[in-house]
């Protein structure tokens, strides 16, 4: 039986998220959004039954088994916690919080609660591409790793209203919602941990749109970092958010033997001492092979493809499990997702980098993972 579904949302994030969780099968039971208007618009569109602007009373309703959070981060702790104590399932968008104390009262939560799902949707580690770069690096396609370079150009983060997008207090930023994601990535592609870091991030287009005036946006609209890992690989990262129109991402990575690169969600194979590129893995072969809803705005193809993975195989650790859905639920069909614990991991990168923004020195990564501790206050 599958768990029926709350999902906290934004206005422009409720027309890709809700209909990806109904075309696998879920049942979507409530909504909660900032304002009350805005909950009514996104109910009515998706005809949800239930909506509301107030955190507790969505997590408090009985027809909601499994809490979605896609909503500014300085709820994400708050509800996180909430919802495990009260004993609902939980898949938290990134980051894990503001801070590392955030992420640290998520992982106590989870661990108070270990029958209880609890995940961070670091969508990107379901896209096939990513699957299958991650088993050739295992089993040695490239050799030893030398260099990953990732860069990543897309359009603006903000809207043409100030909002918690503009502030990177409050979570906006090219670091803080795509680098977030990018760290994670680089863990579970090489299986290895950042150690040391060096960053760069600025916002360069302070006004635009309706935001004009005192207010200021302060979220970074670009970035750059490098990183060391605990497994001698270097990692370079460039984040551009200026480029209007499509994004565009591609991931290389050099090894002794061959290089492997990711341009969206296509994978490249080269050997050094060659120059034609051979074709791994193509994103047509997903297409022609899945079924994927139509959403009504204007997503990226490797977002939908990777967003869609995700809430299958969460389909399939429910319906496979042998207890009710307040039970145990089959882990070995989500091996691949993020923990709390990842998304602490990346917390710790991000303020390392944000030091190093700072010092304009090379900063050490402060990762510890949290000692058991049953004080569950947000």
């Amino acid at each position: 039986m599958l768990p029926r579904v709350g999902i906290f949302v934004t206005e422009w994030s409720a027309d890709a998220i809700i209909p990806l969780f109904r075309e696998v099968g879920f049942l979507v039971t409530a909504i909660w959004s900032r304002t009350p208007q805005i909950a009514k618009k996104i109910a009515n569109n998706f005809s949800i039954p239930y909506f509301t602007s107030k955190l507790d009373d969505l997590l408090l309703r009985k027809d909601v088994d499994l809490v979605f959070i896609n909503c500014p981060p300085y709820f994400h702790a708050e509800i996180a916690v909430k919802a495990l104590g009260i004993g609902k399932h939980v898949v938290c968008q990134l980051p894990a919080g503001l801070t590392t104390e955030d992420s640290q009262k998520m992982i106590n939560a989870a661990r108070y609660y270990p029958s209880l799902l609890s995940l961070i949707q670091h969508e990107a580690r379901f896209l096939p591409a990513y699957i299958k770069m991650k088993e050739l690096i295992k089993n040695g396609y490239c050799g030893r790793l030398l260099l990953c370079d990732i860069r990543i150009h897309t359009g603006s983060l903000v809207t043409n209203h100030y909002n918690w997008l503009c502030n990177s207090k409050m979570g906006g930023g090219s670091l803080n919602l795509i680098g977030s994601s990018v760290i994670d990535l680089v863990s579970f592609l090489t299986e290895s941990k950042a150690t040391e870091v060096l960053g760069y991030y600025h916002t360069f287009l302070e006004h635009q749109g309706n935001i004009q005036g005192f207010r200021a946006i302060t979220s970074d609209d670009f970035c750059t970092f490098q990183m060391l890992l605990d497994s001698g690989l270097r990692v370079h990262v460039t984040i551009n958010t200026m480029l209007c129109g499509s994004c565009y991402q591609e991931i290389i990575a050099i090894g002794e033997k061959c290089r492997l690169i990711i341009r969206n969600d296509d994978l490249f194979g080269i050997k050094c001492d060659s120059e034609k590129e051979e074709i791994i893995y193509s994103s047509q072969q997903y297409q022609n092979g899945n079924k994927i809803c139509t959403l009504p705005n204007d997503r990226q193809g490797f977002h939908l493809t990777a967003g869609f993975e995700f809430v299958k195989a969460l389909k399939s650790a429910f319906e496979t499990c042998k207890d009710d859905i307040n039970g145990l639920v089959n882990y070995s069909c989500i091996t691949r997702a993020a923990t709390f614990e990842d998304g602490h991991y990346v917390r710790a990168v991000i303020d390392a980098i944000r030091e190093s923004n700072s010092t304009r020195e090379w900063n050490c990564v402060k990762f510890n993972i949290p000692q058991n501790d049953h004080e569950l206050n947000p």
